[in-house]
């Protein structure tokens, strides 16, 4: 006859038994493991990849303080971060390392120094430095934040450019949260991916810049310093571009814009809320196409403030100011409604082909001309406040 003790001991062989069969990677009751990495050999392992090849789903991988040459692949669910102060936790990748499709139309490849596929994980508190050390996400839903790109990749500066620092791709739908760019490039998505873009600071960097999804949102980031643009669309998208501050935008000899989009597409139609535009070279607000839904944004200093190309955009709420022209619309059938328009050289200026126009509470006032109409035909304006022009200087 079985003691007592031996009952219970033949019933937790039983239960480990039945939990190694059960289809969960992480039987029930399993503690997960933290895997220390250690450049100098000092923790469990010297390399990243050698902590996520010994890993499983759920486990955490703490970094030291180092220097660690490595394309790392993470196709797991795991915690990953720097115990440390991040300038001293850096991730570079090796010369001459992998490199990664892209999925647009006129980029290839790029290397990289850290790829998620289809991963659930969390990156957090590190440094990646150098050119080629890009991150890429292609599927999954991770989270990367309080990572500092120190000179990852190139700005993006139009058609034939390289990538930025990061480049998301797929149907994913990764988080970017509290990131550093510094100089390089600047945050990318391609394919219809559906990223989260919220309060990463790009100084002296890229462009938020892709082919967004309908779920993107790119919320209360800060883009500063000398570059071509802020934020670009790459193409047709319903993406949420909210809070965000974007100043400074200087490059080459006339360029320089806010937001603009690179592609006139029908399909057009994000919702752009809240920013905080300014000093941009040439626009701060370049569109083209759809039916964008701008609201409550402030423009100030530059050439063109917001221009409109065949477009039915809804612009309302904004403040338009300091600008050779505050607002240009170029055909299509915009409605502007309650926007403050002060203080540039043109107020509001229509080009011909400008088949329709609604106006509606505006006002439009202590600009050199108020309103400029190209083919001078007779324009609706009860209800609006558009003020008389000032006598030209004798």
């Amino acid at each position: 006859m079985l003691s007592a003790t031996g009952i219970t001991a033949a019933l937790a062989i039983l239960a480990i038994a039945v939990n190694l069969t059960d289809s969960d990677p992480v039987p029930p009751g399993q503690v997960s493991a933290t895997h220390v990495v250690a450049a100098d050999g000092s923790g469990d392992f010297e390399t990243i990849q050698a902590a996520v090849d010994a890993a499983v789903a759920g486990d955490t991988i703490a970094i030291l303080p180092g220097t660690y040459t490595e394309a790392i692949v993470i196709d797991k669910d795991l915690i990953l971060f720097g115990e440390g102060p991040r300038e001293e936790i850096v991730l570079t990748a090796p010369e001459g390392g992998p490199e990664r499709d892209i999925d647009f139309v006129w980029l290839s490849q790029a290397p990289y120094a850290m790829l998620l596929v289809e991963a659930d994980a969390t990156v957090r508190d590190l440094t990646l430095a150098g050119e080629p050390s890009r991150l890429f996400v292609e599927g999954g839903a991770p989270t990367v934040s309080g990572v500092l790109f120190d000179q990852v990749g190139q700005a993006y500066e139009g058609a034939g450019a390289t990538t930025g620092a990061v480049v998301v791709q797929g149907l994913g739908t990764p988080t970017f949260i509290e990131n550093e760019l510094i100089g390089g490039g600047g945050l990318g998505a391609y394919a219809d991916a559906d990223p989260v873009f919220e309060r990463n600071i790009l100084r002296e960097s890229g462009a938020i810049h892709g082919d967004f999804g309908a779920a993107a949102v790119i919320r209360d980031n800060t883009i500063t310093g000398d570059g071509r643009q802020g934020i670009t669309f790459l193409g047709a998208t319903a993406a949420s571009v909210v809070g965000n501050t974007i100043e400074g935008k200087d490059w080459g000899i006339t360029t320089g814009e806010g937001i603009n989009v690179a592609a006139d597409g029908s399909t057009f139609e994000p919702t752009i809320e809240g920013n905080s535009i300014s000093d941009t070279k040439q626009f701060a607000i370049n569109l083209s196409g759809g039916s964008p839904i701008l609201l409550d944004n402030t423009l100030a200093g530059g050439r063109i403030g917001l221009s409109l190309i065949r477009s039915s955009a809804t612009v309302s709420g904004t403040d338009v100011g300091g600008f050779t022209a505050g607002v240009v619309i170029n055909g299509g059938d915009a409605t502007l409604t309650d926007n403050t328009i002060t203080d540039n050289g043109r107020g509001l200026a229509l080009g011909r082909g400008t088949t329709q126009l609604t106006l509606s509470g505006n006002t439009i006032c202590d600009n050199e001309t108020n309103l400029h109409v190209a083919d001078d035909r007779d324009l609706a304006t009860e209800g609006n406040e558009i003020c008389e022009d000032a006598a030209p200087a004798e």
